[in-house]
Protein backbone atom coordinates (compact mmCIF):
# COMPACT_ATOMS: atom_id res chain seq x y z
CA UNK A 1 0.00 0.00 0.00
CA UNK A 2 1.69 3.40 -0.57
CA UNK A 3 1.16 6.49 0.94
CA UNK A 4 -1.97 7.55 -0.50
CA UNK A 5 -3.47 4.37 -2.24
CA UNK A 6 -4.18 0.79 -1.73
CA UNK A 7 -5.98 -1.99 -4.12
CA UNK A 8 -6.34 -4.30 -0.96
CA UNK A 9 -7.34 -2.01 1.96
CA UNK A 10 -10.73 -0.12 1.34
CA UNK A 11 -10.38 1.34 5.27
CA UNK A 12 -7.67 3.93 3.70
CA UNK A 13 -10.40 6.40 2.03
CA UNK A 14 -11.38 6.36 6.14
CA UNK A 15 -8.63 8.09 7.03
CA UNK A 16 -8.51 6.89 10.42
CA UNK A 17 -12.18 7.70 11.46
CA UNK A 18 -15.19 5.56 11.91
CA UNK A 19 -16.85 4.67 9.08
CA UNK A 20 -19.88 5.93 10.66
CA UNK A 21 -19.03 9.19 11.66
CA UNK A 22 -19.23 11.04 8.32
CA UNK A 23 -22.47 13.79 8.57
CA UNK A 24 -21.65 16.03 6.45
CA UNK A 25 -23.77 15.34 3.49
CA UNK A 26 -26.38 13.97 6.10
CA UNK A 27 -29.35 16.38 5.37
CA UNK A 28 -30.98 17.38 8.89
CA UNK A 29 -35.00 17.03 9.66
CA UNK A 30 -36.50 20.32 10.37
CA UNK A 31 -40.20 21.31 8.64
CA UNK A 32 -39.60 24.78 6.93
CA UNK A 33 -40.58 26.10 3.35
CA UNK A 34 -37.29 24.44 1.90
CA UNK A 35 -38.14 21.05 3.64
CA UNK A 36 -41.23 18.94 4.08
CA UNK A 37 -42.30 16.42 6.40
CA UNK A 38 -44.82 14.33 5.83
CA UNK A 39 -44.47 13.17 9.29
CA UNK A 40 -44.63 14.56 12.75
CA UNK A 41 -41.68 16.25 14.54
CA UNK A 42 -39.78 15.64 16.42
CA UNK A 43 -38.68 11.94 15.34
CA UNK A 44 -37.85 9.45 17.98
CA UNK A 45 -35.20 7.34 17.30
CA UNK A 46 -37.08 4.34 19.03
CA UNK A 47 -39.79 2.14 17.48
CA UNK A 48 -42.25 4.46 18.50
CA UNK A 49 -45.37 4.71 15.87
CA UNK A 50 -44.41 7.79 13.28
CA UNK A 51 -47.68 9.86 12.85
CA UNK A 52 -48.52 11.46 9.27
CA UNK A 53 -48.25 15.45 9.37
CA UNK A 54 -51.63 16.88 8.95
CA UNK A 55 -52.57 19.56 6.47
CA UNK A 56 -55.43 20.85 3.79
CA UNK A 57 -55.15 19.06 0.41
CA UNK A 58 -53.51 21.89 -2.34
CA UNK A 59 -54.39 20.84 -6.15
CA UNK A 60 -52.18 22.63 -8.10
CA UNK A 61 -49.03 22.74 -10.36
CA UNK A 62 -46.44 22.94 -7.46
CA UNK A 63 -47.51 19.98 -5.88
CA UNK A 64 -47.99 16.01 -6.34
CA UNK A 65 -51.52 15.83 -7.79
CA UNK A 66 -52.72 12.83 -5.58
CA UNK A 67 -55.43 10.49 -6.99
CA UNK A 68 -57.36 10.86 -3.17
CA UNK A 69 -57.34 14.24 -3.52
CA UNK A 70 -60.89 15.47 -3.57
CA UNK A 71 -60.16 17.49 -6.77
CA UNK A 72 -59.03 14.29 -8.62
CA UNK A 73 -62.45 13.85 -10.61
CA UNK A 74 -63.68 12.41 -13.42
CA UNK A 75 -66.74 13.35 -15.80
CA UNK A 76 -69.57 10.34 -16.82
CA UNK A 77 -72.83 10.05 -18.58
CA UNK A 78 -75.95 9.53 -16.88
CA UNK A 79 -78.76 7.82 -18.60
CA UNK A 80 -80.08 11.11 -19.59
CA UNK A 81 -77.00 11.70 -21.16
CA UNK A 82 -75.93 14.41 -19.14
CA UNK A 83 -72.27 15.12 -18.16
CA UNK A 84 -71.69 14.40 -14.39
CA UNK A 85 -68.31 14.64 -11.89
CA UNK A 86 -67.66 12.13 -9.92
CA UNK A 87 -64.36 11.51 -7.79
CA UNK A 88 -61.94 9.58 -9.63
CA UNK A 89 -60.57 8.03 -6.38
CA UNK A 90 -64.08 6.37 -5.29
CA UNK A 91 -64.06 4.79 -8.86
CA UNK A 92 -60.27 3.56 -7.98
CA UNK A 93 -61.40 1.55 -5.06
CA UNK A 94 -64.55 0.23 -6.32
CA UNK A 95 -62.65 -1.26 -9.28
CA UNK A 96 -59.59 -2.61 -7.04
CA UNK A 97 -61.93 -3.97 -4.11
CA UNK A 98 -62.70 -7.84 -6.61
CA UNK A 99 -61.51 -10.71 -6.34
CA UNK A 100 -58.64 -11.72 -8.64
CA UNK A 101 -58.82 -14.65 -10.23
CA UNK A 102 -56.04 -13.77 -13.20
CA UNK A 103 -53.57 -11.02 -14.21
CA UNK A 104 -56.40 -9.98 -16.21
CA UNK A 105 -58.58 -8.90 -14.29
CA UNK A 106 -56.18 -6.90 -12.62
CA UNK A 107 -56.03 -5.59 -16.04
CA UNK A 108 -59.39 -4.78 -16.18
CA UNK A 109 -59.31 -2.88 -12.82
CA UNK A 110 -56.44 -0.63 -13.71
CA UNK A 111 -58.48 0.63 -17.27
CA UNK A 112 -61.60 1.52 -15.37
CA UNK A 113 -60.02 4.08 -13.92
CA UNK A 114 -57.65 5.03 -16.92
CA UNK A 115 -60.28 4.87 -19.36
CA UNK A 116 -57.79 7.11 -22.00
CA UNK A 117 -55.19 4.32 -21.99
CA UNK A 118 -57.41 1.42 -23.65
CA UNK A 119 -54.45 0.83 -25.91
CA UNK A 120 -52.28 -0.21 -22.65
CA UNK A 121 -50.73 -3.31 -23.02
CA UNK A 122 -50.42 -5.61 -20.34
CA UNK A 123 -48.47 -8.97 -21.94
CA UNK A 124 -45.70 -8.74 -20.24
CA UNK A 125 -47.27 -8.85 -16.44
CA UNK A 126 -49.98 -11.45 -18.40
CA UNK A 127 -46.50 -13.60 -19.21
CA UNK A 128 -44.93 -13.34 -15.54
CA UNK A 129 -47.92 -14.08 -13.98
CA UNK A 130 -49.46 -16.94 -16.20
CA UNK A 131 -46.06 -18.34 -17.49
CA UNK A 132 -43.16 -17.38 -14.87
CA UNK A 133 -45.04 -18.22 -11.79
CA UNK A 134 -45.31 -22.11 -10.72
CA UNK A 135 -49.22 -22.84 -10.14
CA UNK A 136 -48.46 -22.25 -5.85
CA UNK A 137 -46.46 -18.47 -6.70
CA UNK A 138 -49.49 -17.66 -8.82
CA UNK A 139 -51.90 -18.41 -6.34
CA UNK A 140 -50.16 -16.69 -3.62
CA UNK A 141 -49.53 -13.49 -5.63
CA UNK A 142 -53.47 -13.07 -6.90
CA UNK A 143 -55.13 -14.08 -3.48
CA UNK A 144 -52.57 -13.11 -1.00
CA UNK A 145 -50.07 -10.42 -2.04
CA UNK A 146 -52.19 -8.53 -4.31
CA UNK A 147 -55.10 -8.20 -2.45
CA UNK A 148 -52.19 -7.07 0.51
CA UNK A 149 -51.15 -4.36 -2.11
CA UNK A 150 -54.59 -3.28 -3.28
CA UNK A 151 -55.28 -2.49 0.78
CA UNK A 152 -51.88 -0.77 0.96
CA UNK A 153 -52.29 1.50 -1.76
CA UNK A 154 -56.56 2.20 -0.89
CA UNK A 155 -55.15 3.77 2.46
CA UNK A 156 -52.96 6.39 1.18
CA UNK A 157 -55.41 8.73 2.46
CA UNK A 158 -54.71 7.41 6.14
CA UNK A 159 -51.12 7.05 5.55
CA UNK A 160 -50.31 10.23 3.99
CA UNK A 161 -52.12 13.30 5.09
CA UNK A 162 -50.33 16.74 3.69
CA UNK A 163 -49.64 17.64 0.39
CA UNK A 164 -46.49 16.72 -1.60
CA UNK A 165 -44.24 19.54 -2.84
CA UNK A 166 -42.68 19.24 -6.67
CA UNK A 167 -38.86 19.01 -6.45
CA UNK A 168 -38.45 21.64 -9.27
CA UNK A 169 -35.58 22.69 -11.49
CA UNK A 170 -33.55 25.42 -9.91
CA UNK A 171 -34.85 24.64 -5.62
CA UNK A 172 -32.51 23.27 -3.65
CA UNK A 173 -35.53 21.02 -1.49
CA UNK A 174 -36.13 18.21 0.68
CA UNK A 175 -39.11 15.32 1.35
CA UNK A 176 -38.92 13.56 4.43
CA UNK A 177 -41.16 10.87 5.12
CA UNK A 178 -41.45 7.39 6.28
CA UNK A 179 -41.36 3.98 4.85
CA UNK A 180 -44.37 3.39 5.45
CA UNK A 181 -45.56 6.06 3.31
CA UNK A 182 -43.04 4.91 0.71
CA UNK A 183 -44.44 1.52 0.34
CA UNK A 184 -48.20 3.13 -0.16
CA UNK A 185 -46.24 5.50 -3.18
CA UNK A 186 -44.68 2.31 -4.83
CA UNK A 187 -48.35 0.25 -4.01
CA UNK A 188 -49.70 3.33 -6.01
CA UNK A 189 -47.71 3.13 -8.52
CA UNK A 190 -48.22 -0.55 -9.15
CA UNK A 191 -51.90 -0.08 -9.59
CA UNK A 192 -51.29 2.96 -11.97
CA UNK A 193 -53.52 5.44 -9.46
CA UNK A 194 -51.26 8.60 -10.17
CA UNK A 195 -53.38 11.30 -12.18
CA UNK A 196 -52.06 13.32 -15.23
CA UNK A 197 -48.90 10.85 -15.13
CA UNK A 198 -49.46 8.78 -18.07
CA UNK A 199 -49.62 10.98 -21.12
CA UNK A 200 -45.75 11.65 -23.10
CA UNK A 201 -46.64 14.90 -25.34
CA UNK A 202 -44.50 17.44 -24.47
CA UNK A 203 -46.25 20.11 -23.14
CA UNK A 204 -48.62 17.67 -20.47
CA UNK A 205 -48.60 18.95 -17.48
CA UNK A 206 -45.67 16.35 -16.21
CA UNK A 207 -43.78 15.53 -18.92
CA UNK A 208 -40.47 16.81 -17.67
CA UNK A 209 -40.95 14.51 -14.93
CA UNK A 210 -40.59 10.80 -14.58
CA UNK A 211 -43.15 8.27 -15.30
CA UNK A 212 -44.41 6.75 -11.95
CA UNK A 213 -47.21 4.55 -12.97
CA UNK A 214 -45.88 0.81 -13.85
CA UNK A 215 -48.01 0.32 -16.84
CA UNK A 216 -44.83 0.88 -19.61
CA UNK A 217 -43.04 -1.93 -17.21
CA UNK A 218 -46.10 -4.09 -17.87
CA UNK A 219 -45.64 -4.26 -21.54
CA UNK A 220 -41.52 -3.98 -21.78
CA UNK A 221 -39.03 -6.78 -22.44
CA UNK A 222 -41.02 -9.70 -20.80
CA UNK A 223 -37.19 -11.48 -19.43
CA UNK A 224 -36.48 -7.79 -17.81
CA UNK A 225 -40.03 -7.48 -16.49
CA UNK A 226 -40.37 -11.26 -14.69
CA UNK A 227 -36.70 -10.09 -12.89
CA UNK A 228 -37.98 -6.83 -12.26
CA UNK A 229 -41.22 -8.08 -10.80
CA UNK A 230 -39.43 -10.70 -8.78
CA UNK A 231 -37.46 -7.76 -7.00
CA UNK A 232 -40.78 -5.11 -6.27
CA UNK A 233 -43.28 -8.47 -5.47
CA UNK A 234 -40.67 -9.37 -2.88
CA UNK A 235 -40.02 -5.85 -1.81
CA UNK A 236 -44.12 -6.03 -1.17
CA UNK A 237 -44.24 -9.83 0.60
CA UNK A 238 -41.35 -8.71 3.27
CA UNK A 239 -42.78 -5.16 4.24
CA UNK A 240 -46.57 -6.79 4.82
CA UNK A 241 -44.64 -9.24 7.46
CA UNK A 242 -42.79 -6.33 8.75
CA UNK A 243 -43.67 -2.95 7.86
CA UNK A 244 -40.22 -1.02 8.53
CA UNK A 245 -40.46 2.24 10.71
CA UNK A 246 -37.61 4.17 9.21
CA UNK A 247 -37.66 7.21 7.88
CA UNK A 248 -36.13 8.95 4.17
CA UNK A 249 -34.96 11.53 3.09
CA UNK A 250 -35.02 13.19 -0.56
CA UNK A 251 -33.03 16.18 -1.31
CA UNK A 252 -32.66 18.00 -4.79
CA UNK A 253 -29.62 19.97 -4.92
CA UNK A 254 -29.38 23.16 -7.08
CA UNK A 255 -25.84 25.53 -7.09
CA UNK A 256 -25.58 28.30 -8.87
CA UNK A 257 -23.18 29.47 -11.28
CA UNK A 258 -21.01 31.58 -8.64
CA UNK A 259 -20.55 28.73 -6.38
CA UNK A 260 -18.62 26.84 -8.84
CA UNK A 261 -15.34 26.07 -8.71
CA UNK A 262 -12.79 27.84 -11.14
CA UNK A 263 -11.52 24.49 -13.06
CA UNK A 264 -9.36 25.59 -15.37
CA UNK A 265 -6.67 27.53 -13.44
CA UNK A 266 -7.28 25.25 -10.11
CA UNK A 267 -4.10 24.67 -8.28
CA UNK A 268 -5.14 21.82 -5.76
CA UNK A 269 -2.51 18.88 -6.13
CA UNK A 270 -3.42 15.10 -5.54
CA UNK A 271 -0.85 14.68 -2.58
CA UNK A 272 -3.41 15.15 0.02
CA UNK A 273 -6.36 12.77 -1.29
CA UNK A 274 -6.39 8.99 -0.52
CA UNK A 275 -8.47 6.06 -3.07
CA UNK A 276 -9.03 2.96 -2.72
CA UNK A 277 -9.38 0.82 -6.56
CA UNK A 278 -11.24 -2.52 -6.50
CA UNK A 279 -12.31 -4.80 -9.24
CA UNK A 280 -14.50 -7.64 -7.12
CA UNK A 281 -16.52 -5.08 -4.82
CA UNK A 282 -19.79 -2.97 -5.04
CA UNK A 283 -20.88 0.41 -4.53
CA UNK A 284 -23.54 -0.37 -2.87
CA UNK A 285 -21.36 -2.83 -0.43
CA UNK A 286 -19.91 0.16 1.27
CA UNK A 287 -20.53 1.97 4.70
CA UNK A 288 -20.78 5.27 5.48
CA UNK A 289 -19.56 6.45 2.09
CA UNK A 290 -21.34 8.59 -0.50
CA UNK A 291 -22.62 5.73 -3.14
CA UNK A 292 -23.12 7.46 -6.52
CA UNK A 293 -25.94 6.52 -8.68
CA UNK A 294 -25.15 6.55 -12.55
CA UNK A 295 -28.38 8.67 -13.03
CA UNK A 296 -30.75 9.77 -15.96
CA UNK A 297 -31.40 12.75 -15.85
CA UNK A 298 -34.93 11.67 -15.62
CA UNK A 299 -33.93 9.77 -12.15
CA UNK A 300 -34.50 6.43 -12.12
CA UNK A 301 -34.21 6.14 -15.95
CA UNK A 302 -35.93 3.12 -17.45
CA UNK A 303 -36.25 1.23 -14.10
CA UNK A 304 -40.30 1.14 -15.13
CA UNK A 305 -39.43 0.15 -18.86
CA UNK A 306 -36.29 -1.76 -20.34
CA UNK A 307 -33.55 -0.37 -18.73
CA UNK A 308 -32.11 -2.31 -16.54
CA UNK A 309 -28.39 -1.20 -15.83
CA UNK A 310 -26.59 0.87 -12.87
CA UNK A 311 -29.47 2.99 -11.73
CA UNK A 312 -32.53 0.54 -12.66
CA UNK A 313 -30.36 -2.57 -10.65
CA UNK A 314 -30.04 0.02 -7.60
CA UNK A 315 -33.63 1.43 -7.83
CA UNK A 316 -34.80 -2.34 -8.11
CA UNK A 317 -32.27 -3.55 -5.09
CA UNK A 318 -33.99 -0.55 -2.86
CA UNK A 319 -37.25 -0.13 -4.34
CA UNK A 320 -37.99 2.71 -2.28
CA UNK A 321 -35.91 4.35 -4.38
CA UNK A 322 -39.18 4.65 -7.34
CA UNK A 323 -40.45 7.03 -4.91
CA UNK A 324 -38.13 9.58 -6.36
CA UNK A 325 -40.04 9.26 -9.74
CA UNK A 326 -43.07 10.79 -8.07
CA UNK A 327 -41.61 14.49 -7.19
CA UNK A 328 -38.11 15.30 -8.85
CA UNK A 329 -38.56 16.82 -12.23
CA UNK A 330 -35.28 16.52 -14.42
CA UNK A 331 -31.90 17.39 -13.52
CA UNK A 332 -30.48 20.20 -14.36
CA UNK A 333 -26.66 20.76 -15.24
CA UNK A 334 -26.09 21.76 -11.89
CA UNK A 335 -28.29 19.46 -9.95
CA UNK A 336 -27.83 16.54 -8.08
CA UNK A 337 -30.29 14.38 -6.10
CA UNK A 338 -29.37 13.01 -2.56
CA UNK A 339 -31.58 10.15 -1.16
CA UNK A 340 -30.29 8.82 2.87
CA UNK A 341 -32.07 6.47 4.33
CA UNK A 342 -33.60 3.80 1.61
CA UNK A 343 -33.35 0.13 2.73
CA UNK A 344 -32.22 -2.83 0.39
CA UNK A 345 -34.28 -5.57 0.31
CA UNK A 346 -32.94 -7.54 -2.70
CA UNK A 347 -30.04 -9.66 -3.98
CA UNK A 348 -29.25 -9.82 -7.25
CA UNK A 349 -26.28 -10.98 -9.95
CA UNK A 350 -25.91 -10.29 -13.36
CA UNK A 351 -26.04 -6.51 -15.65
CA UNK A 352 -28.31 -5.81 -18.26
CA UNK A 353 -29.67 -9.29 -19.67
CA UNK A 354 -27.75 -11.23 -17.50
CA UNK A 355 -29.53 -9.68 -14.54
CA UNK A 356 -31.60 -12.31 -12.13
CA UNK A 357 -33.38 -11.34 -8.83
CA UNK A 358 -31.03 -13.45 -5.98
CA UNK A 359 -33.73 -13.50 -2.90
CA UNK A 360 -33.65 -11.59 0.06
CA UNK A 361 -30.95 -9.15 1.38
CA UNK A 362 -31.17 -8.16 5.11
CA UNK A 363 -29.68 -4.92 5.83
CA UNK A 364 -28.04 -4.22 8.76
CA UNK A 365 -27.08 -0.37 8.07
CA UNK A 366 -26.66 1.48 11.11
CA UNK A 367 -29.26 4.38 11.31
CA UNK A 368 -29.02 7.81 12.18
CA UNK A 369 -30.99 9.52 15.21
CA UNK A 370 -33.93 10.53 12.74
CA UNK A 371 -34.06 6.94 11.85
CA UNK A 372 -32.56 6.95 8.52
CA UNK A 373 -30.44 4.10 7.23
CA UNK A 374 -26.92 5.37 7.15
CA UNK A 375 -27.06 4.89 3.41
CA UNK A 376 -26.42 8.24 1.30
CA UNK A 377 -27.04 7.62 -2.58
CA UNK A 378 -26.41 11.08 -4.51
CA UNK A 379 -27.82 11.04 -8.18
CA UNK A 380 -25.81 12.67 -10.76
CA UNK A 381 -26.63 12.41 -14.83
CA UNK A 382 -23.70 12.24 -17.18
CA UNK A 383 -23.55 13.43 -20.49
CA UNK A 384 -24.21 10.68 -23.54
CA UNK A 385 -22.01 10.84 -26.14
CA UNK A 386 -22.47 10.11 -30.24
CA UNK A 387 -18.68 10.20 -30.53
CA UNK A 388 -15.50 10.04 -28.61
CA UNK A 389 -14.52 13.69 -29.75
CA UNK A 390 -17.19 14.96 -27.84
CA UNK A 391 -16.53 13.82 -24.84
CA UNK A 392 -13.16 16.13 -24.82
CA UNK A 393 -14.38 19.04 -25.57
CA UNK A 394 -13.78 21.76 -23.11
CA UNK A 395 -17.78 22.95 -22.28
CA UNK A 396 -18.29 18.75 -22.04
CA UNK A 397 -15.30 18.28 -19.72
CA UNK A 398 -16.52 21.86 -17.33
CA UNK A 399 -19.89 20.28 -17.52
CA UNK A 400 -18.91 16.52 -16.15
CA UNK A 401 -17.12 18.32 -13.31
CA UNK A 402 -19.67 20.76 -12.55
CA UNK A 403 -22.46 17.95 -12.38
CA UNK A 404 -19.98 15.76 -10.40
CA UNK A 405 -19.33 18.68 -8.00
CA UNK A 406 -23.24 19.47 -7.46
CA UNK A 407 -23.02 15.62 -5.93
CA UNK A 408 -20.07 15.93 -3.98
CA UNK A 409 -20.34 19.19 -3.02
CA UNK A 410 -21.01 20.19 0.72
CA UNK A 411 -21.15 23.33 2.35
CA UNK A 412 -20.58 22.41 5.62
CA UNK A 413 -16.86 22.50 6.99
CA UNK A 414 -16.91 19.14 8.47
CA UNK A 415 -15.27 15.35 7.76
CA UNK A 416 -16.07 14.06 4.42
CA UNK A 417 -17.41 11.31 3.38
CA UNK A 418 -15.49 9.41 1.13
CA UNK A 419 -17.23 8.32 -2.50
CA UNK A 420 -18.00 5.19 -3.56
CA UNK A 421 -18.01 5.20 -7.01
CA UNK A 422 -16.89 3.80 -10.68
CA UNK A 423 -17.59 4.59 -14.46
CA UNK A 424 -19.95 7.01 -13.71
CA UNK A 425 -20.57 8.03 -17.40
CA UNK A 426 -19.09 5.29 -19.22
CA UNK A 427 -20.95 2.25 -20.32
CA UNK A 428 -24.37 2.90 -22.20
CA UNK A 429 -23.56 6.87 -22.12
CA UNK A 430 -20.06 5.89 -23.79
CA UNK A 431 -17.95 8.02 -21.91
CA UNK A 432 -14.10 6.99 -21.98
CA UNK A 433 -13.61 4.86 -18.99
CA UNK A 434 -10.06 6.83 -17.47
CA UNK A 435 -11.52 10.14 -18.10
CA UNK A 436 -14.39 9.37 -15.80
CA UNK A 437 -11.66 8.30 -12.96
CA UNK A 438 -9.92 10.98 -13.97
CA UNK A 439 -12.99 13.47 -13.67
CA UNK A 440 -14.38 12.10 -10.40
CA UNK A 441 -10.96 12.20 -8.94
CA UNK A 442 -10.24 15.87 -9.49
CA UNK A 443 -14.00 16.51 -7.71
CA UNK A 444 -13.20 14.09 -4.64
CA UNK A 445 -9.84 16.46 -4.34
CA UNK A 446 -11.34 19.66 -4.43
CA UNK A 447 -14.49 18.64 -2.32
CA UNK A 448 -12.05 17.35 -0.27
CA UNK A 449 -13.83 13.99 -0.35
CA UNK A 450 -11.68 10.44 -0.50
CA UNK A 451 -12.47 7.65 -3.23
CA UNK A 452 -13.39 4.26 -3.40
CA UNK A 453 -13.66 3.41 -7.23
CA UNK A 454 -14.57 0.14 -8.25
CA UNK A 455 -14.45 -1.69 -11.85
CA UNK A 456 -17.00 -4.04 -12.03
CA UNK A 457 -14.79 -7.27 -12.59
CA UNK A 458 -12.07 -5.62 -14.82
CA UNK A 459 -9.06 -6.59 -13.31
CA UNK A 460 -6.74 -4.50 -15.95
CA UNK A 461 -8.86 -1.57 -15.67
CA UNK A 462 -8.18 -1.43 -11.56
CA UNK A 463 -4.67 -1.95 -12.57
CA UNK A 464 -4.29 1.26 -14.79
CA UNK A 465 -6.48 3.35 -13.12
CA UNK A 466 -4.67 2.99 -9.62
CA UNK A 467 -1.33 3.42 -11.29
CA UNK A 468 -2.36 6.76 -12.81
CA UNK A 469 -3.76 7.64 -9.51
CA UNK A 470 -0.43 6.75 -8.05
CA UNK A 471 1.09 9.18 -10.44
CA UNK A 472 -0.90 11.98 -10.45
CA UNK A 473 -0.32 12.12 -6.52
CA UNK A 474 3.63 11.65 -6.90
CA UNK A 475 4.01 14.03 -9.97
CA UNK A 476 2.36 16.99 -7.96
CA UNK A 477 0.09 17.26 -10.79
CA UNK A 478 -2.59 20.17 -10.26
CA UNK A 479 -6.23 19.91 -10.96
CA UNK A 480 -6.01 22.83 -13.54
CA UNK A 481 -3.50 20.94 -15.40
CA UNK A 482 -4.92 17.77 -15.91
CA UNK A 483 -7.93 19.79 -16.86
CA UNK A 484 -5.86 21.11 -20.17
CA UNK A 485 -4.49 17.69 -21.10
CA UNK A 486 -8.05 16.36 -21.04
CA UNK A 487 -8.74 19.00 -23.20
CA UNK A 488 -5.94 18.54 -25.46
CA UNK A 489 -6.69 14.60 -25.72
CA UNK A 490 -8.01 13.82 -29.13
CA UNK A 491 -8.77 9.98 -29.77
CA UNK A 492 -9.21 10.27 -33.71
CA UNK A 493 -5.12 11.74 -33.56
CA UNK A 494 -4.05 9.14 -30.74
CA UNK A 495 -5.35 6.06 -32.03
CA UNK A 496 -1.91 4.54 -30.80
CA UNK A 497 -1.83 6.05 -27.28
CA UNK A 498 -5.04 5.39 -24.84
CA UNK A 499 -5.77 8.10 -22.61
CA UNK A 500 -3.96 7.14 -19.64
CA UNK A 501 -0.90 7.04 -21.71
CA UNK A 502 -1.54 10.54 -22.77
CA UNK A 503 -1.82 11.43 -19.22
CA UNK A 504 1.98 9.69 -18.15
CA UNK A 505 3.45 11.47 -21.35
CA UNK A 506 1.99 14.64 -20.70
CA UNK A 507 2.96 14.89 -16.70
CA UNK A 508 6.50 13.28 -17.47
CA UNK A 509 6.77 16.74 -19.65
CA UNK A 510 5.93 18.34 -16.80
CA UNK A 511 7.76 16.95 -14.55
CA UNK A 512 11.26 17.23 -17.17
CA UNK A 513 11.12 20.62 -16.73
CA UNK A 514 11.39 20.69 -13.11
CA UNK A 515 14.05 18.12 -12.36
CA UNK A 516 15.98 15.90 -14.59
CA UNK A 517 15.12 12.62 -14.81
CA UNK A 518 16.81 9.09 -15.95
CA UNK A 519 15.87 6.93 -18.57
CA UNK A 520 14.49 3.68 -16.41
CA UNK A 521 14.08 0.23 -17.97
CA UNK A 522 10.43 -0.75 -17.49
CA UNK A 523 9.93 -4.69 -16.90
CA UNK A 524 7.71 -6.43 -19.46
CA UNK A 525 4.44 -6.83 -18.36
CA UNK A 526 1.99 -9.74 -18.85
CA UNK A 527 -1.31 -9.26 -17.23
CA UNK A 528 -4.31 -11.84 -16.98
CA UNK A 529 -7.68 -10.18 -17.20
CA UNK A 530 -10.96 -11.57 -18.11
CA UNK A 531 -11.57 -12.07 -21.71
CA UNK A 532 -15.29 -11.01 -20.94
CA UNK A 533 -16.78 -10.36 -17.88
CA UNK A 534 -20.42 -10.29 -16.15
CA UNK A 535 -21.14 -8.89 -12.80
CA UNK A 536 -22.61 -12.02 -11.72
CA UNK A 537 -19.25 -12.92 -11.04
CA UNK A 538 -19.30 -11.45 -8.54
CA UNK A 539 -19.92 -12.64 -4.81
CA UNK A 540 -21.93 -10.55 -2.63
CA UNK A 541 -23.20 -10.52 1.12
CA UNK A 542 -26.34 -12.07 2.21
CA UNK A 543 -26.36 -9.21 4.84
CA UNK A 544 -24.81 -5.51 5.03
CA UNK A 545 -23.39 -4.97 8.26
CA UNK A 546 -20.07 -2.52 10.13
CA UNK A 547 -17.68 -5.12 8.30
CA UNK A 548 -16.48 -4.12 4.94
CA UNK A 549 -15.26 -7.66 4.27
CA UNK A 550 -16.97 -9.04 1.20
CA UNK A 551 -17.86 -12.93 1.35
CA UNK A 552 -16.21 -14.59 -1.14
CA UNK A 553 -18.73 -17.76 -1.17
CA UNK A 554 -20.85 -19.57 -4.14
CA UNK A 555 -23.39 -17.09 -4.64
CA UNK A 556 -26.17 -20.28 -4.67
CA UNK A 557 -24.75 -20.81 -0.42
CA UNK A 558 -26.25 -17.48 0.11
CA UNK A 559 -30.00 -17.07 -0.65
CA UNK A 560 -32.38 -18.21 1.50
CA UNK A 561 -35.13 -20.03 -0.35
CA UNK A 562 -36.98 -21.09 2.11
CA UNK A 563 -38.65 -17.57 3.79
CA UNK A 564 -38.18 -15.94 -0.09
CA UNK A 565 -41.88 -15.64 -1.83
CA UNK A 566 -40.36 -15.78 -5.10
CA UNK A 567 -37.97 -18.71 -5.29
CA UNK A 568 -38.33 -19.87 -9.10
CA UNK A 569 -36.79 -17.37 -10.49
CA UNK A 570 -33.30 -18.31 -9.32
CA UNK A 571 -31.41 -20.31 -11.68
CA UNK A 572 -30.46 -23.55 -9.83
CA UNK A 573 -26.54 -23.27 -11.01
CA UNK A 574 -24.03 -21.25 -10.17
CA UNK A 575 -22.90 -18.61 -13.35
CA UNK A 576 -19.81 -20.24 -14.59
CA UNK A 577 -17.01 -19.01 -14.06
CA UNK A 578 -14.89 -16.23 -16.18
CA UNK A 579 -12.53 -17.69 -18.31
CA UNK A 580 -8.92 -16.21 -17.82
CA UNK A 581 -6.60 -15.50 -20.68
CA UNK A 582 -3.12 -14.72 -20.25
CA UNK A 583 -2.30 -11.54 -22.82
CA UNK A 584 0.07 -8.82 -23.22
CA UNK A 585 -1.82 -5.60 -23.29
CA UNK A 586 -0.25 -2.14 -24.34
CA UNK A 587 -1.42 0.48 -21.30
CA UNK A 588 -0.49 2.92 -18.59
CA UNK A 589 1.39 0.34 -16.40
CA UNK A 590 3.71 -0.69 -19.19
CA UNK A 591 4.93 3.20 -19.80
CA UNK A 592 5.06 3.97 -16.34
CA UNK A 593 8.42 4.94 -14.66
CA UNK A 594 9.24 2.04 -12.16
CA UNK A 595 8.58 4.18 -9.11
CA UNK A 596 4.39 3.78 -10.18
CA UNK A 597 4.96 0.22 -10.64
CA UNK A 598 3.96 -2.33 -8.40
CA UNK A 599 2.66 -0.78 -5.13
Amino acid sequence: MSKNGSKSDINIVYNGHDKWSFDATKVSISSDQNHTCLIQLPIQKDKEILKPYKSADIWDGNHVRMPCSPQSKYIELDHNGIKITKSRWDLIEQSLLIEFDSSYTLEKAIKKYNTRYESWNFSSLHNFVENVLSPQQKNSFLKYLLPKIVNLALRLPQIIQCPIPLLRQGETKSITMSQEQAATIIANSFLCTWPRRNTTKRDAEFANYPEINFNRLYSSDIQRVAQKLYCILNYFDRIFKNMPTGVITFSRRSLFFDQLPNWVNNTKTFSNIKYYVSSDERIENTSGMLQVDFANKFIGGGVLGNGLVQEEIRFLINPELIVAKLFTESLGNEESMLITGTEQFNNYYGYSSTFKFAGNFFDQTEIDEFRRKRTTIVAIDALPYKNNLEQFQETNILRELNKAYTGFYNEKNQSYQPVASGFWGGGAFGGNQIRCAIIQLMVCRETRRNLAFFTFGDENLKQTIFALFEMLAERGVNIGRVFQILKQYNPSKSSTMDLAMFINEKTKIDVASVIQIQPKIQPKITEKFPSSWLPCSIAFNETRSSSMHVEKTDIMKTKETSKIFFTSGIPSKSPKKIEEKTVKKSSLLDSLDEDFFGK
